[in-house]
């Protein structure tokens, strides 16, 4: 599997890139959201990381919040861990 963030979405392939699959995720970023996506994880399919930058907008005074996914990117519960630069 390959998993790649562009704009909003999430995509990923299961193929070697013959096909790609849009995953919404349940958190804003890219687009018009201020939060980008700094760094993506996955160990597999269903399990990762994602590491956003949220411009201060949503947590003042924070740089950088930790998320992870069991579902392959579809939903992602943030995590109790707040990274400063």
């Amino acid at each position: 599997c390959f998993f790649f963030a562009n704009d909003s979405n999430i995509y990923v392939t299961h193929n070697g890139a013959q096909s790609w699959e849009s995953v919404t995720p349940n958190i804003p970023f890219g687009g018009n959201s201020k939060r980008d996506v700094v760094r993506m994880d996955f160990v597999d399919a269903s399990h990762g990381w994602l590491v956003i930058s949220d411009n201060n907008e949503f947590h003042p005074g924070l740089d950088f919040i930790l998320y992870r996914t069991a579902d392959g990117g579809k939903s992602w519960v943030e995590l109790p861990v707040r990274i400063a630069r």
